[in-house]
């Protein structure tokens, strides 16, 4: 098992979903992921070293807020660590 495939298995375990696992997600690159995080926007997440995670529930949150329209610009994000 290589580290990516770890860190997806020990995010997992915490209810929570990789960077890459979210790009697929959302049909984005990671570095559009990044300009996000850069702008305030987009789910919130926690970072861990150069690791970032993203709890299944915040992005459950997200789509919500997208999908009924609460919000008309993402929801600024917050960095946990």
């Amino acid at each position: 098992m290589n580290q990516e495939e770890q860190l997806s298995t020990l995010a997992h375990m915490m209810e929570c979903i990789t960077e890459e696992e979210l790009a697929i997600l959302t049909g984005n690159k990671v570095s559009t992921l990044k300009a996000w995080r850069n702008r305030g926007s987009g789910p919130i997440y926690a970072r861990f070293g150069n690791n970032f995670l993203y709890r299944v529930e915040d992005v459950k949150t997200y789509i919500d807020l997208i999908a009924i329209g609460k919000i008309s610009n993402q929801p600024k994000a917050y960095a946990l660590a």
